[in-house]
């Protein structure tokens, strides 16, 4: 008698968890998530407000230019800088720190001031550590509020859209400085997430090979079919 229930478990494992969570496209590379979970969504705008401090001066700046015109101009046409600015609850750049703005800015106009903005607002502070917004957009910075798009997020923001609105508080033309403040729309999701998995294996016993039927007659039997599920329902938002 030869038992091959590990082989036959395996085997059926396999076959329900890919044939219940994943139809495959083009082969392995697109897989497209069917009936293994189910989200119910509910939409929420959430109003951030903070501080963005640009600080090019100093022994730790936390822009720093990367690449600039070949040739002098009157507005800097092409210059590029990278960021890593510190987002306060208040004015001061003393005050609670709530994230970093971490990515590019560039001018990006020549007849005048225009940034063009690619930039992560990445939250550390209460419901929101961990979670990040994606600004993609331009600012012409002469303006009193400035109006730039969210356009993703994550985390809490997963899916995010909206605006952002700037208006700049304090600039130092000594040094370049800037302080701007901030009013941030973003709707995003909040997720109920139900995870439905459901097992069955079915066990293949008391297989046996009788030698006087030389190998022609294979006795089945089919002694236990055990079925095993759990729901995870979880909150993302």
């Amino acid at each position: 008698m030869v038992t091959i229930f590990p082989i036959c478990l395996l085997f059926t494992l396999n076959f329900i968890f890919y044939s219940t969570f994943y139809n495959t496209v083009n082969g392995i590379f697109c897989e497209e998530l069917t009936e293994g979970i189910t989200i119910k969504r509910e939409e929420k705008t959430s109003h951030l407000h903070f501080y963005f401090h640009d600080v090019i001066s100093g022994k730790k700046p936390s822009a720093v230019k990367i690449a600039g015109p070949p040739n002098s101009s009157t507005n800097g046409f092409g210059a590029t800088t990278v960021i890593d600015d510190a987002l306060t609850e208040g004015p001061e750049i003393s005050s609670k720190l709530v994230g970093r703005a971490q990515g590019i800015y560039a001018i990006a106009a020549q007849e005048d001031l225009s940034l063009l903005m690619v930039m992560n607002f990445a939250f550390i502070e209460g419901t929101y550590n961990g979670s990040s917004i994606s600004i993609l957009g331009r600012n012409p910075v002469f303006n009193d509020v400035r109006e730039m798009p969210i356009v993703g997020g994550s985390g809490v923001f997963r899916l995010a859209r909206g605006y952002a609105l700037a208006h700049t508080v304090r600039f130092d033309y000594k040094t370049g400085d800037a302080t701007v403040e901030y009013h941030v729309y973003v709707s995003h999701y909040l997720a109920t997430v139900m995870l439905i998995c459901c097992f069955s294996c079915v066990s293949l016993v008391n297989y046996t090979i009788r030698n006087s039927y030389l190998l022609s007659s294979l006795s089945l039997s089919f002694l236990a079919r055990m079925e095993f599920g759990w729901v995870f329902i979880g909150k993302i938002g």
